[in-house]
């Protein structure tokens, strides 16, 4: 598939990913999902085979597949935008995102996103062994949507790269001044992120509550292995909520602190 590039694009060429840096970050999750993947249809396919071999098995052990099943969505759920990784590269206009998706759910992006586009690229930091330490870039596009670029995606020199040539592309331009202004309404980013942090939490309690489903009227009486089920249950169930719940006080943060704000004069 080819890649649009920005104008004077081969005369601006600022960074490019190699492609070894890129298959290595590629291939082990590949080949994770894969094998999980793989694995789920396989122990699937088993335990309802074997289930339906013995007659006298609890109709309550067919739940197990959909255990198994919930816990492999979730995995998905969780992974989100990297299961599209592409080739980072960066211009001094523009840059290729590393993901096609900022999120799961969200509009797939365009192959090369002009600097132009963006509204905000905020660096994230970090204080390590006392010195400032950037380890991300959140690229905020003025479509609503939001992009980040982690070190742990694109490495140190790629997260260098993009934000030098973003400082001297945006201080190629007029100064915008700064005037007060009613609240504008949340990009569309913050919801979008809320709902897939609700989905992942949610996702979890379901999967718990099947479980425990399972446990209570598969019948066992071992009193051991019931008690350190319930015990996972309660923490699994506290860890879910308080996801659901640390999610929902970071989306009311982020819109009360653009609220707070003032706008740029466009």
């Amino acid at each position: 598939m080819g890649m649009t590039l920005p104008p004077d694009a081969r005369e601006a060429l600022v960074y490019r990913q190699g492609r070894g840096n890129l298959v290595a970050r590629n291939l082990p999750l590949i080949f994770g999902y894969g094998l999980i993947g793989g694995g789920t249809v396989a122990f699937t396919a088993v335990m309802i085979l074997d289930f339906q071999r013995d007659p006298s098995t609890p109709l309550a052990y067919f739940l197990l597949p959909v255990i198994v099943w919930g816990a492999f969505l979730e995995a998905l759920l969780v992974s989100g935008a990297e299961l599209s990784r592409s080739r980072f590269v960066v211009w001094a206009n523009a840059f290729a995102p590393p993901f096609r998706r900022s999120r799961l759910f969200a509009p797939r992006l365009a192959a090369v996103i002009p600097f132009e586009t963006a509204q905000r690229v905020v660096p994230g930091i970090r204080v390590v062994a006392g010195k400032e330490r950037t380890y991300s870039v959140s690229v905020e596009l003025r479509g609503g949507e939001r992009l980040l670029v982690r070190e742990s995606d694109v490495g140190t020199t790629g997260i260098r790269a993009l934000l030098s040539a973003w400082s001297e592309w945006n201080n190629r331009l007029p100064a915008p001044s700064v005037v007060a202004s009613a609240p504008s309404t949340p990009p569309l980013w913050v919801g979008r992120e809320w709902r897939e942090e609700l989905a992942i939490g949610l996702g979890l309690l379901a999967i718990l509550v099947v479980a425990a489903l399972l446990i209570a009227l598969a019948g066992n009486n071992n009193i051991a292995g019931r008690v350190a089920f319930a015990a996972l249950f309660v923490s699994g169930f506290a860890f879910a909520v308080g996801w659901i719940l640390s999610a929902r006080y970071r989306m009311r943060r982020i819109i009360k602190m653009r609220e707070d704000r003032p706008r740029l004069e466009s």
